[in-house]
């Protein structure tokens, strides 16, 4: 395991970016499970980073989306924002930049699979941001977070088709008074390249099957087939 001064000049790097307070990005990588076995070395984990980070990156996913789509109303942006800012997405901007390897955990906490979950490295990763808005303010903090989240929001189209789809077997189900679930059956690949299967079930009936990189993807698949199903 490299030392934590490497990984401040890794995640650094990684950031294209140099604190002048490091303290402030050691604490963002220090997980609670630490704290917890280190009381007398630590005295904080990067929970309160990852409570700042959070409102900044929903502000700044705010002021894209607006500027980026003028004609679109306070509910389809909530919901696109939603869609960027949800656990599984910043998990995935954490995992593009290798962050589970550089945080400070406690020894129950240390395999890969832990390191690799989305909650861990959701949370790490908002952390990380609002230590970058602490150091180095609005604006560089600003464009840190656009080239992170980079992907995510280059994809909206996308992600409209997603919503597209599976909000219309939303309304078939409620049309017909039956509920509607999304059941994760598979997940193959290592970490980094998951792959999910999920099946749509309406009422008591298994309706479609999807497969994705993101859970989301594969839900949206899986109302896709449901959808020419019924059609």
């Amino acid at each position: 395991m490299s030392k934590p001064h490497d990984n401040l000049t890794s995640v650094e790097q990684i950031l294209h970016l140099s604190f002048k307070d490091r303290g402030l990005l050691q604490l963002a990588l220090t997980h609670s499970s630490y704290l917890n076995e280190h009381p007398d070395e630590v005295q904080e984990s990067n929970e309160r980073l990852e409570f700042l980070g959070d409102a900044f990156i929903d502000v700044v996913v705010g002021e894209e989306l607006y500027k980026k789509f003028p004609d679109l109303d306070e509910g389809a942006l909530s919901h696109l924002r939603s869609t960027i800012v949800r656990e599984e997405s910043l998990a995935n901007a954490a995992r593009r930049i290798r962050l589970g390897q550089y945080l400070r955990m406690g020894r129950g906490n240390k395999k890969s699979s832990e390191r690799n979950r989305d909650s861990i490295l959701s949370d790490a990763f908002e952390a990380v941001v609002g230590a970058v808005f602490l150091d180095q303010g609005y604006i560089v903090a600003r464009v840190s977070l656009i080239e992170l989240l980079y992907s995510e929001l280059n994809h909206l189209s996308d992600m409209s088709l997603e919503k597209d789809a599976k909000s219309q077997l939303q309304e078939f189900a409620l049309r017909e008074g039956k509920s509607l679930k999304y059941n994760v059956v598979a997940e193959h690949g290592p970490g980094h390249q998951l792959e999910f299967t999920v099946h749509v079930v309406v009422g008591e009936q298994f309706m479609g099957s999807g497969v994705g990189r993101r859970k989301l993807e594969a839900e949206t698949n899986a109302a896709k087939e449901a959808l020419r199903a019924i059609s």
